[in-house]
Order: C-alpha cells, then structure tokens, then sequence
C-alpha cells in the first residue's frame, strides 16, 4: 500500500505539466514571432490570432509627451510594434483606424518594453495614448498632451 507522501509525490509530478502550461511566462508576447527582449513581466497587448512572423518591426518610444515611431510609413503585411515607455508615468500605446481602436499595449510602466504583431492593410492609421487621468486635482489627457501620430501603410 502506498504512503501519502508517495501519492503526494506522484499527484505533483502529474499536475506539474498543467501548472508551468498556465504560468505567467515573463518572455510571452502578444503574437509569436516577436522578439523575447521586446516583453515585460505583464502581457498587455490586445490578444489576436496569431498573424504569422513580422515582415517589418517598428521601434515605438513613449513618454511625457509624445510618441516617436521609427518609422511611419510600412507596407501592407504583419507588423510588430516594439512600445519603449522612455518616460516617467504610465503609457500605452493603442492603433487607430478611422477612429477605432485595433491593437494595443497597454498599462505600460516606466521603464519597460512590450510588443505586439497585428496584420495591416493599406490605410492611413494612428499610434496614441488614450490615458486619461486625475492627477491633483486635474484632469490629464495624454492623447490632447501630444501623444498621439500619423502611421500610414502602403
């Protein structure tokens, strides 16, 4: 007959696959195919189906207040944002077409870096932050600060 500890042991062997399927993994990204430096501790981005490898990565840096991508023309196809909160607060950093939001990392602390891949068509879209917040006493709009710029895909 066996002990408890035994079928302790053997219970922890079998759910151990099932609990590390389910971890937090600090390197996981929005889409495959991103680059596992380009993640923080937190998944932010808007989850999608997975849009295959990037054809183009842009390097996107956010703080108070604008917001500098490294390129803002691309073709059509998948493209991989790189979001860099360079600043002080919080950020995100949120795609706009025709006003809609269509992709976006958000809650992104000081000091870290996340990705998201998205499949884009032609069109001319938007990067911004769409933060608003009270700060003493005031409102604080991030996008009417300057955080927010033209992307255009061909």
């Amino acid at each position: 007959m066996p002990s408890r500890v035994s079928v302790f042991l053997v219970g922890l062997l079998v759910a151990l696959p099932v609990f590390t399927g389910c971890s937090d993994d600090e390197d996981s990204d929005v889409a495959a195919g991103a680059d596992p430096e380009a993640s923080s501790s937190t998944e932010s981005g808007t989850p999608t189906v997975d849009p295959g490898p990037p054809d183009t990565t842009v390097s996107v840096v956010l703080k108070e207040w604008s917001i500098a991508p490294s390129k803002t023309v691309v073709n059509a196809g998948v493209v991989r944002f790189i979001a860099d909160n360079s600043g002080t607060e919080t950020h995100e950093l949120v795609l706009l077409k025709d006003g809609k939001e269509i992709g976006e990392v958000e809650g992104l602390q000081k000091n870290h870096v996340e990705s998201m891949s998205i499949r884009l068509e032609k069109g001319n879209y938007e990067l911004a932050c769409l933060i608003v917040e009270k700060e003493n006493g005031k409102t604080e709009d991030h996008y009417s600060l300057g955080m927010h710029t033209k992307f255009e895909v061909k």
